[in-house]
């Protein structure tokens, strides 16, 4: 599977939210990698299980911490971009319910939605936000 590798393209322009998204993809790579290198302690479902439940916590966390950011300096797309989290979430679930089903190795569906939709999301839509959280005293 293909690694995710951080780009400077990638900078929304506050660095706690570019490092929030550097371990999110650092999360989608472990994950990704799961299947070549299980835990030997673990069974790879696991393995796998673990990596997705660290990777939905984290997600939530930063999803929340985005949303009261465009929420405290009153960002105008606020709507649009929570219900592209919301649809995220949706569809993560529905993969990850997936994932479960399988358990022996890490569907290829969930790491190319994840690397597609982290990217796309972070480039089309958080980029959007940088001035208004700039302007806010964010950096």
């Amino acid at each position: 599977m293909v690694e995710l590798v951080w780009r400077e393209e990638y900078t929304v322009g506050v660095s706690e939210l570019d490092r929030q998204h550097q371990i999110i993809i650092q999360l989608i790579n472990e994950l990704g990698a799961a299947d070549q290198t299980p835990d030997r302690a673990d069974t790879p479902a696991e393995t796998i299980a673990g990596i997705l439940d660290r990777l939905t916590d984290y997600v939530t966390t930063h999803f929340a911490l985005e949303e009261n950011y465009m929420e405290r300096f009153d960002y105008g797309a606020y709507e649009g971009h929570l219900e592209e989290h919301l649809r995220y979430i949706r569809t993560i679930g529905d993969l990850t319910q997936d994932q479960m089903d399988r358990k022996d190795s890490v569907s290829a569906e969930l790491i190319d939605f994840l690397n597609e939709w982290w990217i796309n999301h972070i480039l089309s839509e958080d980029k959007k936000y940088t001035k208004t959280f700039n302007d806010g005293g964010l950096e």
